[in-house]
């Protein structure tokens, strides 16, 4: 019963943001909107609107680039409004209900991993289909991509809403903002792999960005229609090549859906367990248990 009336509690605390008009949730769906169709229409200039009949190495090349765009869309619209709107907001309130025991730390993380993958499910479909149909990039793996894309916001907002209880409300959204720029620079998109130190690679792997970008890159490009075997005869290949030769070309990591999923499931987890471990020591349970001993 308990854990039960704090799930309530939570969801009021969701739904109250705005006095129970879903202004968050309106503006990010907007929001992602103008930003897919935006990356679509300057993508579609090059794979679909183009001067030949064929699409150009350079012009393929660009496609990680505008998966990464989409995806760090998603991250920045996600930690922004985490930080500025829920961890503002229900900072105080949540410490509140936790310590006067009218909110159990299990009820506020089921209600906050509901939340995730609410957002992070409206803001893949709100960024991607828009992107995938206006660029010409909807293939066979779309669904597969716009499906990882879901878990990949939900496991960055659940990431970036234990950031923002961890740290103090006034420095939250500059410490997401590190995050973001930390994803970007290590996102396996903007630096040459071969050439890059261990220890930068390693870094790459531990951000989830990385995992997300690689592997929606193979998606999209894997079966593209470069048209370049209608041209080979015509063609060198750095006019002209088939995606698969692309991801080569510009080391591209081979990064399978599963790998990406499982590590969007390890940030689930790191936050989901700090979430606890914050809450309960606001709770007083250590101190409890501590005189219980006594």
């Amino acid at each position: 019963a308990k854990t039960y009336r704090g799930i309530c509690a939570g969801l009021v605390l969701w739904h109250s943001q705005y006095l129970g008009y879903p202004f968050m949730e309106a503006i990010v769906i907007l929001t992602s909107v103008n930003g897919g169709s935006l990356i679509g229409l300057i993508a579609r200039g090059s794979l679909v609107d183009g001067d030949t009949d064929y699409i150009s190495t350079q012009a393929t090349s660009r496609i990680p680039l505008y998966v990464a765009s989409g995806l760090l869309g998603i991250a920045i619209i996600t930690s922004f409004g985490v930080s500025l709107v829920y961890g503002s907001r229900e900072d105080k309130l949540v410490r509140s209900m936790v310590a006067q025991k009218s909110m159990t730390p299990g009820a506020y993380v089921t209600v906050v991993f509901v939340r995730s993958l609410f957002f992070g499910t409206i803001q893949a479909i709100s960024w991607f289909i828009p992107l995938l149909f206006i660029s010409g990039l909807d293939g066979t793996n779309s669904l597969e991509f716009i499906l990882n894309a879901s878990f990949y916001g939900a496991s960055w907002t659940c990431f970036c809403s234990f950031v923002a209880l961890a740290t103090p409300a006034a420095y939250s959204a500059q410490v997401v903002v590190v995050l973001d720029c930390y994803s970007l620079l290590m996102s396996g998109i903007m630096y040459e792999w071969d050439t890059m130190s261990k220890f930068f690679q390693v870094l790459h792997y531990i951000n989830i960005l990385f995992y997300y970008c690689s592997n929606g890159s193979h998606l999209l490009l894997e079966d593209y229609d470069t048209k370049c075997d209608e041209n080979k005869e015509m063609l060198h290949p750095s006019q002209c090549a088939s995606g698969q030769r692309v991801l080569e070309m510009y080391s591209i990591q081979q990064i399978t859906s599963q790998q990406a999923i499982a590590a969007g499931v390890c940030y689930f987890a790191i936050a989901l367990a700090g979430f606890f471990f914050v809450l309960r020591r606001i709770a007083g349970y250590k101190r409890l248990r501590g005189a219980g001993k006594t």
